[in-house]
Parts: structure tokens; sequence; C-alpha cells
């Protein structure tokens, strides 16, 4: 970052808390310029403006902001990536208890739709998709899954 050269190590830590910090320093010019000059403090929000007015400071922020947008892109991806393994797994799989005996598939397609949910909240589908499917469903919000449990003991004429 070739603007860090030119910012005192109080600007960087000004701008690192405005944009990186928690609450109450995250965006709130103020609060951070209070916490980093204390000596400065009771210039208060108009001296916080006039910092980060400074294109020193403005560019430093640019490049805080695009590592973050970076960032998150790519922990975004990798979730992403994640959720498809969990869909394709749980939505196919079946599982047999030590008789052999097909174990009901409801909690794992429980885990496949939750899993679809988080997916569907990282890459939303189209508002024109959205609205159509509201609307067939004639005001009914959810989904409704029928799960059909087998027959987990041997009728009386069936051999073990």
């Amino acid at each position: 970052m070739n603007s860090q050269n030119t910012l005192t190590d109080a600007e960087i830590a000004f701008c690192e808390l405005y944009i990186n910090g928690t609450a109450p320093y995250a965006g709130n010019p103020a609060k951070c310029y209070q916490d980093v000059f204390p000596e400065k403090a009771t210039k208060g929000r108009g001296a916080a403006i006039r910092l980060l007015n400074q294109p020193h400071i403005k560019e430093y922020i640019e490049q805080l902001e695009a590592l973050n947008d970076f960032d998150a892109k790519r922990k975004r991806e990798y979730l992403a990536r994640h959720l498809e393994n969990i869909i394709e797994e749980t939505s196919t799989v079946e599982y047999s208890d030590r008789r052999g005996v097909k174990m009901s598939p409801a909690a794992l397609r429980s885990v496949c739709v939750q899993a679809m949910k988080l997916y569907a909240e990282l890459y939303p589908v189209k508002d024109a998709q959205t609205s159509k499917n509201n609307s067939e469903n004639n005001g009914g919000g959810g989904i409704t899954f029928n799960v059909i449990i087998p027959n987990q003991t041997p009728e009386k004429g069936d051999k073990e």
C-alpha cells in the first residue's frame, strides 16, 4: 500500500479502526478520532471528518475496503463450495441400520434444505423468479415435507 508511506502511525490506526473496527468504531469517525487522538478529542466530529477528507486518508481507506471486498468474496466462494458438497451428499445418500433396514432420510433431507437456504442467501435468486414463485404459492409461505418412515418391525408372516 503506497499511501502507507505518507501516513503517520496514528492515521493508519484511525483508518483501520474506522474500516475494520467493531462497534462502536466501525464507520464512526468521531469515535475513532477520540480513541486514536485523545489529546485532540475536544475537536470531535469536525476534526474526524476533515481527516477523512484528506486525499492520502481517502486512498488508504479505499485500499482497506478493496482488501475487505476481496476477502469477503474469497470466503463466500469457500462457503459455497462446501455447501454444494453438503447438498450433494445429503440429497442422495442412503443409510441403513446394523440389520440392513433402510433408515428414514428425513434428517439428512433437513440438512440438505438448510444448506440450500444458506446457499441461496450467498447467491440470491433474481427478483422476477422470486415474485413468480410467491404468486404461485397463493400466499402460503414455507415448504411442507411428507416423510414416510420404513416399517422397523417385521410383519407376522415375514421371516427375519
